[in-house]
């Protein structure tokens, strides 16, 4: 398989939130909630996903050409980026019913939101693995060349190029602007997730 993509399930952390409304419950969720990365609110769950690539990855070579400069010879190989193995991982904080005498409307309520949390919360993992994906396409239509007097040289010269090439799509910071971006515009088209309808007595 060209690429492989492994995604654990994530990781969940629960915080305690109380109150026998949802009116309070809420109210204590923007106490004690996690901080929104963009804007540094409170908010009701946040995951923290994490993309990091095998570096034992190898180059494959597309063509091997040797050429005459003058009277010396001159060996030009091309490679591109093919078997990459990736893990994507996410760490979830979302919160948890504490004390609370929540009606049965109102628990019904609760159950409903913090299910669409959650499920909101996994769409920001997937957001994750699609960066991972979009990676390895950019690599694999990049095409690196290098040249020496022998294939080893070649590949040497190649090899470190390409490795720059790669760092610019797939270095450790470049990721994790890749991901806050994928992350913005997943909230974007979902509005930041579920509401809880506090209103429910």
């Amino acid at each position: 398989m060209p690429c492989s993509i492994k995604a654990p399930k994530p990781t969940i952390i629960e915080y305690t939130v109380s109150g026998n409304t949802l009116e309070a419950i809420w109210a204590d969720i923007e106490r004690r909630g996690p901080r929104d990365a963009n804007d540094n609110s409170r908010v009701a769950s946040v995951t923290a996903s994490e993309l990091v690539i095998d570096s034992a990855w190898e180059p494959r070579v597309r063509s091997i050409e040797t050429i005459t400069r003058g009277d010396q010879q001159s060996t030009i190989v091309i490679i591109s980026v093919e078997d990459m193995s990736m893990t994507v991982t996410g760490e979830i904080m979302m919160p948890k019913l504490g004390k609370a005498a929540l009606s049965k409307t109102a628990k019904k309520e609760w159950d409903r939101f913090i299910g669409e949390v959650e499920k909101h919360e996994l769409g920001h993992v997937n957001a994750a693995k699609e960066v991972a994906q979009a990676i390895y396409a950019d690599a694999q239509a990049m095409r690196i060349s290098g040249e020496a007097p022998t294939f080893d040289e070649a590949m040497k010269k190649a090899k470190a190029d390409l490795e720059k090439a790669f760092a610019k799509i797939g270095g450790p910071t470049v990721i994790d602007k890749r991901i806050a971006d994928a992350d913005a515009r997943y909230d974007g088209r979902t509005g930041h997730g579920p509401t809880l309808k506090v209103t429910i007595q």
